[in-house]
């Protein structure tokens, strides 16, 4: 039998930037370097070596048993201001903690504050030694009701440990590091060698489906007590009030000798967005995005059963969804299934065969299952779970959550065979509310077993808004003609500056932004300085800025060197702005590099674009900024890989442009589809999707074109308006 848990990978954010973003950090830097260079021996920690081929023997062993696994030693420590690192006060009487911690050859290193609760305006900060990698401000937004504080791993084998806490703090913050969690594995992507990886091929991205976009934001990645992980499924209730409920697998939570089931849920941390956004080819995820901690408010192991509540609601940046369930009869075909197979971006297998409910006869956890509780998905139609889908939602065609993964035998040569426990089944089997879902997301009981999806910030939701279409090609454009380097990096014509152009038609509040970019090899101290611009026809005015450091100097045995950044792997990556902008209708995002430096650093764009449509600017120093087609070294048209994530207010009066966005309008009175904003000598395909999935239109329009919708049931219907440049997906409802 194959186990289902197994391997989360957590990525580093490969930038030491002050906008890095995890469990909900508010921003800011460390202390410069040179604090450091007085630093004695005092200042590192070292952890007792051991045997890494006896530990994955261990792994190997007890993956024959249904329970969570291993990727990391755990060293149990009590280090605290009072005995540890260094302490020294500035001159502005702000008192700082730094300790650092050396774990050789970890892969990351990820800590588990056994005491935290900060007063206000003191700032936590971890980061290696290199600082290629940092998390934080933690701050007393962070205090929790458990007073803990899990973290996610920081890449490389030595991190330091920042604590500043002002002079005039209405209190002494408490502060130990109780758990350092020494990762063997190599779940820190950029920093291992490349032989952790999925074992299956047939897996299909997230991306891949743009049905079920929507309720792919509700699944996210584990992990737990610093050493093993999951997955889980936000999910909705019959109250809809937001609450940040989490389902899982009861075996990914079993107790062990060093922690009880409880603590292992409040020394969680949950990653949402881990998802490629192309379908085109697998891009790593982004891991800026997470929450630290979560209450086990339920939990039965012979349901297999386990349902969290988040310590924290996820902010609106995050985009969640509260996943809709289904507590009866499920509706027919298809199912489909989102899981992290092993610790990899967000994917989505389905199926069209009829479920079963049957017995999960499997006793390697230990203990018995009930019997006749698990729908048994006898075939898939593409795709199949592996190691790291434990805990993952079911969906039936309504794409309502039926049920979570336990365990199964699939495998990409025989998609057959798994079993997600029921949710009709574990709904109120035990009276203990404990060891039920009902009393949890039926409060009041109402009596009602099924219910939708929820957004929970629907009057002010966020998008991540992209000028890249989904099918086009995207890589690095070149200089020629006699000049060298990408066009829009470092090159010959020492071009400095670069913008993406963004229209909306409403006004905006932007929260950060994504950019996915090719691996570099730093090898001089280069920087990149990111802006927002307004601005309609170029841009304008500056309304925010941060920069982006390539290369660093490093810390090692005492002394400062300047360090290479490696090559790392192509990644979707997000910068947080620390207070969200306020844009008009038009702006720009651009970033400007520095000269001279060998530091190869572009941002991807999109090739071979043969519309006329155009959103990138170029600063043409000293004749000001440019739209492409009038940069004459390069005059084409395209767009760069950098994405705003923002919410969208009220609708402004703004001027007729053709990049704004596409707009879908229905008329009841004809039952027809009308299109607005489309570029007149483009073709779009256009798909509509039922509630279950199905695609019942698939025809190629234009900005002319009409559909009339006749033939259709009266319901609710997915829009999916995908052209060489605009994409658009929207919900109607045909009456």
């Amino acid at each position: 039998m194959k186990t289902i848990n197994h391997l989360i990978t957590f990525l580093s954010f490969l930038f030491f930037t002050n906008q890095s973003f995890a469990q909900l950090s508010q921003g800011g830097e460390p202390l410069p370097p040179r604090m450091l260079r007085h630093a004695s021996s005092a200042l590192f920690v070292e952890m007792e070596s051991f045997d890494t081929e006896s530990m994955i023997k261990e792994d190997s062993m007890a993956a024959r048993h249904n329970r969570a696994n291993r990727f990391a030693k755990k060293f149990f420590v009590d280090l605290r201001p009072e005995n540890s690192g260094i302490r020294y006060t500035l001159a502005d009487g702000t008192k700082v903690w730094q300790c650092g911690i050396r774990s050789k050859n970890a892969y990351s290193i990820n800590l588990l504050f056994s005491e935290y609760h900060l007063p206000k305006g003191a700032k936590l900060f971890i980061y290696n030694s290199s600082r290629t990698h940092k998390i934080g401000a933690f701050t007393e937004a962070n205090n929790g009701v458990y007073n803990k504080l899990p973290t996610s791993p920081v890449y490389g084998d030595e991190v330091i440990v920042e604590y500043q806490e002002p002079a005039n703090a209405e209190f002494e913050g408490k502060i130990a590091i109780g758990e350092v969690n020494h990762d063997y594995r190599g779940l820190t992507l950029r920093g291992r060698p490349g032989s952790l990886s999925t074992q299956q091929t047939c897996h299909l991205d997230a991306a891949c489906f743009p049905q079920y976009e929507e309720v792919a934001q509700a699944v996210t990645l584990l992990i737990i007590n610093g050493d093993e992980y999951c997955t889980g499924c936000l999910v909705n209730n019959v109250e809809q009030d937001g609450t940040p409920y989490l389902l899982s697998a009861a075996h990914c939570f079993l107790p062990t000798t060093n922690a009880t089931s409880e603590v292992k849920a409040q020394n969680t941390v949950i990653f949402f967005n881990y998802q490629s956004p192309t379908c085109q080819t697998t891009i790593i995820g982004t891991e800026e995005m997470s929450l630290a901690s979560a209450e086990l408010v339920a939990n039965e192991n012979t349901l297999d059963l386990t349902l969290l509540r988040l310590a924290q609601k996820p902010p609106k940046q995050y985009r969640p969804y509260y996943a809709g369930w289904n507590a009866n009869t499920p509706a027919d075909p298809t199912y489909f299934g989102i899981h992290h197979p092993m610790s990899k971006t967000k994917k989505i297998l389905t199926s069209v065969k009829d479920l079963s409910l049957v017995s999960y006869t499997s006793t390697d956890c230990g203990y018995s299952i009930q019997p006749d509780i698990h729908w048994l998905v006898s075939r898939w139609l593409d795709g199949t779970t592996e190691g790291g889908s434990s805990g993952s939602p079911l969906f039936d065609s309504k794409q309502r959550v039926i049920g979570a993964l336990t365990g199964g035998a699939s495998y990409c040569s025989n998609p057959r065979d798994d079993y997600y426990y029921a949710i009709q089944k574990v709904w109120e089997y035990f009276p203990e509310n404990n060891r039920q879902l009902k009393y949890w997301l039926d409060p009041k009981n109402s009596g009602q077993r099924e219910t939708n999806g929820f957004n929970p910030y629907p009057d002010s939701a966020c998008i991540r808004l992209s000028n890249v279409g989904s099918k086009e090609k995207f890589g690095i454009s070149y200089l020629s003609g006699g000049e060298t380097g990408p066009v829009f990096g470092h090159n010959s014509l020492q071009t400095q500056e670069f913008a993406e152009r963004f229209i909306t038609a409403k006004q905006n509040k932007i929260y950060g932004f994504h950019f996915v970019a090719p691996a570099w090899d730093s090898s001089s101290n280069g920087k990149v300085t990111f802006r927002v611009y307004d601005g309609f026809t170029v841009p304008n005015k500056q309304l925010a800025s941060t920069t982006l450091q390539l290369s660093y100097l490093s810390y090692s045995r005492g002394l400062f060197k300047e360090f290479d950044k490696p090559n790392t792997p192509v990644n979707d990556n997000y910068v947080a702005f620390e207070h969200p902008i306020e844009v008009d209708y038009s702006f720009f995002i651009g970033y400007q590099i520095e000269y001279p430096t060998t530091d190869p650093f572009e941002i991807y764009n999109v090739l071979e674009r043969p519309s006329p449509f155009n959103s990138l600017y170029v600063n043409d120093i000293p004749k000001g900024w440019k739209a492409l087609p009038d940069y004459q070294p390069f005059p084409s048209k395209s767009s760069l890989w950098l994405d705003a994530v923002l919410s969208l207010g009220k609708t402004v009066d703004s001027p007729i442009d053709t990049i704004l966005p596409p707009k879908i309008i229905y008329d009841r009175l004809t039952r027809a589809m009308y299109f607005k904003g489309l570029i007149p000598v483009s073709e779009y395909q256009i798909r509509i999707f039922d509630t279950s999935g199905k695609m019942v239109v698939n025809e190629t329009v234009n900005s002319n074109s009409y559909i009339l919708l006749h033939r259709l049931k009266m319901g609710i219907y997915l829009v999916n308006l995908q052209g060489e440049t605009q994409v658009i997906r929207q919900k109607i409802a045909v009456f």
